[in-house]
Formats: structure tokens, C-alpha cells, sequence
């Protein structure tokens, strides 16, 4: 006797079955930090549990369709809630991670079919003028599912452990099983069921070949794709990079579920005003617009400029990509690329993927920074550590191309970079700006030796052993404050590059006399202690770690008597170090040869002290 169940109960029923799948794989995203640090496996091989589920849910989806056509709905539906028990059953009892892939394997076959059949089901129940509205309420109900469990599934790898996401499933499961044997009908009468797979297959070729639903599959999967990166990516970014717990991972996915629930939602609405074409351009439009805010999103934008035709000519770069000028009307819209000059150069060559992290820094606040992971990045692997120190102070390194301390240097030399934007930096507000003026080597020091243990903490393959700090103008007196500080202990050697040895002599010698005033609170004879407050000459006494030395004998900013001394110093304590001087370079290092002869030996001198 064919089950009754009402509409409404059978919707219910429906959307649980559909949503299964795409629960099992929210459920586990939040975990894979944890699953990599419990198997101690390569992010690559952790992701192999996620890619094989999204392998075997795709060929399920081709089997399982022809299946439920030749035998039936329910056998469908019930063989597939069977298989995905038994292999989330597998996955939870999985000892190592091979296992585990081929449970997460065995589960996404079996969960398949409930994305498949359940819009069969509907297919066969309802007539075309209410089928588009059944299914876009029973997504709707379905995405209600799919939100909460990255949510769910945080909280469970956090306090149960990451097993404990697979004995939910199993449960689930089981219950969406016995509900659907007892009440799901079946809706494909025996007549209506092809005989044999030539002519499920004939029919499927015929479908393929109609333009239209050829370009639905395709947009589908450039959209679910994209989809499938981000959500397979996004832990780690939160959790490794960014520092973030893995039970908030959840919440930031409701954004997404929110835009699909909308989205599902006016479906129907749209309808009955507008044909099916215009939703879908619409649709690929709207995609093609979230995929270019995400791509714009990381760069940094200067030098703007009016023209006469009332647009905005400007510059942008960022960690990976040199200036190119681009245009936007005044009204705003989509930014115009007018020039490619770097498109050769750039081809042959490999970048290090970078990264943005955030820690509590001094008097309580959030200070962020960059990593930029070594080219032919292995996690397996350590890597020595190059901690450079922007200049300013009130500057920040941004998500930006220089042309001088450029971490990807770094990076193809086989260094992780770190990246620290302390107080004083830019980008934080006026406060955070000028919360430095006064105490140069407090609050920025502070959220460096922070910064530097934060980063040890959060990425294993830091070798902080093997460490050198590097800074130039501000970030070379900070290299020299480092120098007599507790910090010092920690890098094998640092480099100085134009910075203060000595904060007091250094105004009676620089061309800008207005900075030293604003920074230390007035002149050296109207306020002495601002400039002895942290004065690194008052702790040459301290100093023991390898430095190089480097400095323009034409920079008239920080006098090149200031490196002078910083070397007099290292030499006259017996400390190893080096001095590199430029007779033609101001404070910066602007001629093309220069920059090489800076490269390299900046590049020895780091392998000189990491490599050993």
C-alpha cells in the first residue's frame, strides 16, 4: 500500500532529504583545522577528504537519477540514506586519514540521491505552473538546514572533537531513513519506468544537446565551483591565517545562506512577470558582480587625479601586482584598467601567497599584519623567518607593491615574511596614528614582541630559530631600539637600514626639524626626556646581535653619521657585523644596480645567520 502524507508533510520530508547532503558537507567544513592537526597531515591532504566528497556526490548525482527512473523513488531514496549511513559510520571510526576519505566518499554517494530524487518526486507530483514554486520553497526550507549546520558543526569540533560531527550524521540519518520508509509514496508507477539504460541514456543525450539547458549546467558550475572553493578554503583562512575560533566560522556563513535564501525566495515572485530567460541573465549577472567585488577587494588605491571627461584617473597595486593606472566615473561604478605594462614581466614568475592576520597588540587593541609564505610553499616543511619593520612611522604595508621591501623577495629566496602594521600605522583611525608620537619604543615595540610570539603560536612551519628583522627609516631605529631590548634574543641578526643610533644628535643633523619636534614633544633643550625616552644609543651596552648596516651618504633625512655611529658601535663591542654605504644614494635607494647590490646582500646576509 503506497504511503499518505499531506503536501505539506511531504515537503518537510522532501527538503530533509535534499538538505542532507549539503549538510554533511557544512556540518564537517568548520573541521578541517582540527581533522589536519589530529591526522598532523598537509592541508593538501586533509583537502582531499572534502574534494573526494564533492567527486563522488557529483558521479552519485549522475547514478542516482537513472536509478530511481528504472526502480523506483523510494528504493532510491532508501539504498542512498543506507549507503550514507554506513559511511559516515566509516568516518567515524577511521584511524588514519585514508580511511577517512574513503568514508567522507562513501557518505557523499549516498547523500546524493537526495538532491536528485526529492525534485524527481516533485516533478512527478506536481504540474509545471506550481512545480517552480514547490521547489523554490522546499530550497528555502533546505537552506534553513544547510545555514545552521556550519554553526552547529563548530560548536561540535570545538567541545566533542571532530568525530562527534559524524555520529550527529549518523543519527540524522537514521531518523530521515525511518521517516522516509514509513511515509515518503512512491511516485514513479512501473509503466512509466524505462526498461532498459539505452534508452535513460538516449533521453539524458537529448537533454544535453538543448542550448538551454546546456547553459543552465554550466553557469551551475562555475557557480558551485566558486562555491566549493570558498567553503572548502575559508576555515583555514579563518582559523589559520586570521586567527579566528572555529565556532565562528558558522555565523560568517550565514551571509552566504542569506543571499541563497533571498535569492530561492524571489524566485517565484519573479515568475509571474518575467520568463525564465531574463532569470537566468539576470542570475549569471548578478554572480559576475559578486565575483568582481570579491576581486577588487584586495588592492590599494592612490594618486587620484580629475579629468576633463569627469572621470577619476588613479593607481592600484597589491602584494602581487605592481602600479597600473585605472579609471572610474565620479558616479562611481566598475573601475577601468588602462594600462597592462607588468602582464610579461609578471608571467614567468611565482609569488608567495599571502595572507592577513590580527592579535591583540599594546594597551588592548587589535594590530594587524601580513604573512607571505615561502614560493613552493610546503606545510610539512620550517622555514626561516624575515620580520621586516615598515618606516614612517606613520605608514602602513598595506595590501601593496614596493618597489624596495618587497616581501616576495623573500619569498623566492625560500623566507616566510612577516608584516607587522604596529601603532602609528595608517588605516586604523587618527588615534591609533598618533598614539606613537611620544613613545616610539613603547607601544610599537610591544605589539611587535607580541606580533613576533603571536605568529610562532598560529603557523608551525615558522622556524623561529632562524629569525632576522629588517627595517629601514623608523624600521632601522627600531632595528637599533630592538637591538639593546629583550627582543634581540630572538632573531639570529638584523639589518639597519638609514635608521637613528642616537635620537639627540640626530636633530641637530637632520633637514626635517618639525618631525623630531612633533614626535618627542618639542626641541632637545625644551624637553630632553622626550628624546631620552627611548634612545637606543643609551643601550649600545646590550647590544650582541649580528647586524648589517646600510645607509646613503646624500640622505639628508636620517644622516648617514647616524649609520656610521650604529656601525661604530657594533665594531667597537666586537659584534659580527657589516656595513654597506651607498656615496650616491639619498634615503632611499633609487638607482637599478644600487637596489641589486642591496638585494643581495641583504639576501646573504640573512642566509649567512638563518642557514647554519
Amino acid at each position: 500500500m503506497t504511503p499518505q502524507i499531506s503536501d505539506r508533510a511531504l515537503l518537510i520530508l522532501l527538503a530533509a532529504i535534499t538538505a542532507l547532503g549539503p549538510i554533511a558537507t557544512n556540518l564537517y567544513i568548520p573541521a578541517l583545522p582540527s581533522v589536519r592537526e589530529y591526522f598532523d597531515a598537509s592541508v593538501a591532504a586533509v583537502q582531499a577528504t572534502f574534494s573526494i566528497s564533492v567527486i563522488t556526490f557529483a558521479f552519485g548525482i549522475l547514478a542516482w537519477g537513472p536509478f530511481a527512473d528504472r526502480y523506483g523513488r523510494r528504493t532510491a531514496v532508501l539504498s542512498g540514506l543506507a549507503i550514507m549511513v554506513a559511511g559516515s559510520l566509516v568516518s567515524l571510526t577511521a584511524q588514519d586519514l585514508g580511511r577517512l576519505v574513503a568514508g567522507r566518499g562513501i557518505q557523499a554517494f549516498g547523500t546524493a540521491t537526495g538532491i536528485v530524487v526529492a525534485r524527481a518526486i516533485v516533478s512527478d507530483r506536481y504540474p509545471v505552473a506550481r512545480m517552480s514554486k514547490v521547489l523554490a520553497q522546499l530550497t528555502m526550507v533546505a537552506v534553513l538546514g544547510n545555514s545552521l549546520a556550519p554553526v552547529l558543526g563548530g560548536f561540535l569540533a570545538a567541545g566533542l572533537g571532530w568525530r562527534a560531527i559524524f555520529g550527529v550524521l549518523i543519527a540524522t540519518s537514521a531518523a530521515i531513513g525511518l521517516a522516509a520508509w514509513r511515509w515518503l509514496p512512491e511516485t514513479r508507477p512501473h509503466t512509466d519506468r524505462p526498461p532498459h539504460a539505452r534508452e535513460m541514456a538516449a533521453a539524458a543525450w537529448s537533454l544535453l544537446r538543448m542550448p538551454m539547458f546546456a547553459g543552465c549546467v554550466a553557469q551551475s558550475t562555475v557557480v558551485y565551483a566558486t562555491f566549493l572553493v570558498f567553503i572548502s578554503l575559508a576555515p583555514y583562512v579563518m582559523v589559520a591565517a586570521l586567527g579566528r575560533p572555529t565556532t565562528e566560522f558558522g555565523f560568517y556563513y550565514l551571509f552566504i545562506a542569506a543571499g541563497y535564501f533571498l535569492g530561492n525566495w524571489s524566485v517565484h515572485r519573479f515568475m509571474a512577470r518575467h520568463d525564465l530567460h531574463w532569470m537566468v541573465v539576470t542570475g549569471v549577472l548578478l554572480s559576475a558582480i559578486g565575483a568582481v567585488t570579491a576581486l577588487v577587494d584586495r588592492h590599494t588605491n592612490g594618486s587620484p587625479r580629475p579629468l576633463a571627461d569627469g572621470r577619476i584617473l588613479f593607481t592600484q597595486n597589491s602584494l602581487v601586482s605592481p602600479v597600473e593606472l585605472f579609471t572610474v566615473a565620479t558616479a562611481g561604478g566598475t573601475p577601468q584598467r588602462i594600462t597592462d605594462l607588468n602582464r610579461e614581466r609578471l608571467a614567468g614568475l611565482q609569488f608567495g601567497e599571502e595572507s592577513q592576520f590580527s592579535f591583540t597588540g599594546a594597551h588592548g587593541d587589535t594590530v594587524y599584519g601580513y604573512l607571505i609564505e615561502p614560493v613552493g610553499f610546503d606545510p610539512a616543511k620550517r622555514y626561516p623567518l624575515a620580520f621586516l619593520i615598515h618606516g614612517g612611522p606613520q605608514g602602513s604595508f598595506d595590501d601593496s607593491w614596493h618597489y624596495r621591501w618587497n616581501p616576495q623577495i623573500y619569498a623566492a629566496h625560500g623566507y616566510a615574511t612577516v608584516m607587522i602594521d604596529f601603532h602609528g600605522s595608517t588605516g586604523y583611525g587618527q588615534a591609533f596614528t598618533d598614539a606613537i608620537a611620544g613613545d616610539w619604543g613603547g607601544k610599537p615595540y610591544e605589539d611587535l614582541v607580541k606580533g613576533f610570539d603571536f605568529v610562532l603560536g598560529k603557523y608551525p612551519f615558522l622556524d623561529g630559530t632562524r629569525a632576522c628583522a629588517l627595517g629601514a627609516s623608523y624600521g632601522g631605529y627600531m632595528i637599533n631600539w630592538i637591538a639593546g631590548q629583550p627582543l634581540a634574543d630572538r632573531f639570529k641578526c638584523l639589518v639597519s637600514h638609514d635608521g637613528n643610533i642616537d635620537e639627540r644628535s640626530a636633530y641637530f643633523m637632520t633637514e626635517e626639524l618639525w618631525f623630531p619636534e612633533w614626535e618627542h614633544g618639542g626641541t632637545p633643550w625644551d624637553n630632553p626626556q622626550g628624546f631620552a625616552k627611548h634612545n637606543p644609543v643609551d643601550f649600545v651596552k646590550n647590544w650582541k646581535t649580528p647586524t648589517l648596516v646600510i645607509h646613503g651618504q646624500k640622505d639628508y633625512r636620517v644622516v648617514y653619521s647616524q649609520g656610521l655611529g650604529t656601525f661604530t658601535a657594533l665594531q667597537r663591542k666586537g659584534i659580527p657585523s657589516k656595513l654597506l654605504f651607498f656615496p650616491d644614494e639619498n634615503h632611499w635607494v633609487l638607482k637599478p644596480a644600487n637596489s641589486i647590490q642591496w638585494h643581495e646582500t641583504v639576501l646573504g646576509w640573512l642566509d649567512e645567520w638563518t642557514r647554519k
